[in-house]
């Protein structure tokens, strides 16, 4: 109830700032998650990631921003070496600045994210979510008049207790993507 409730906080402000809006602008991401716990590590290691991104620039380069990514990746059990698979769906939104110089722009930021886990194996299947916080910068380089090449870096901390382990499944994330402007 409560992710409900936070999501549609999110889409109503992101919608009743959109009329306003400088622009509004989409971003597909690909890149590499690094787990930042030692165990989620060792279990799955880092791999690549997605990201989809929209963004509404209403204040003097503040943007409202929410998004979704994806982490997939095969893994064994520790000590015993079965196959597992974990599955880690971020989706949340926050504030960022950004500063434009020319073709290139600088960005940063905080933001809020529910982070949906769910792990598969011989024992069987879990899942969970919790509330984490992320933290990013950027930059963007103008390609054409709406479209833009995306670098992004993030930073998230998730601690998660879905069964007797209990682990940390953010970490840190460089990607880079393409995106384009709606003005």
């Amino acid at each position: 109830m409560k992710a409900r409730a936070a999501a549609s906080v999110l889409i109503l402000l992101m919608t009743s700032a959109a009329p306003a809006a400088e622009r509004f602008s989409v971003t597909i991401r690909s890149g590499y998650f690094q787990p930042s716990d030692q165990v989620f590590r060792t279990i799955y290691g880092g791999g690549i990631s997605w990201q989809v991104e929209g963004a509404v620039a209403f204040w003097k380069g503040f943007e409202f921003w929410a998004g979704a990514g994806l982490f997939s990746k095969d893994g064994h059990i520790i000590p015993t070496g079965e196959p597992t698979s974990v599955w880690l769906v971020p989706a949340g939104g926050g504030l960022r600045y950004v500063l434009s110089a020319g073709n290139v722009s600088f960005y940063g930021g905080a933001g809020i994210l529910r982070d949906f886990f769910r792990e598969s194996n011989f024992i069987g299947r879990v899942s969970w979510g919790r509330w984490a916080a992320q933290f990013e910068a950027g930059s963007r380089f103008l390609l054409r008049k709406l479209w833009f090449l995306d670098l992004h870096f993030q930073y998230s901390s998730c601690r998660m207790k879905p069964a007797d382990l209990e682990f940390n499944v953010g970490g840190f994330s460089i990607a880079a993507g393409v995106g384009v402007r709606f003005e």
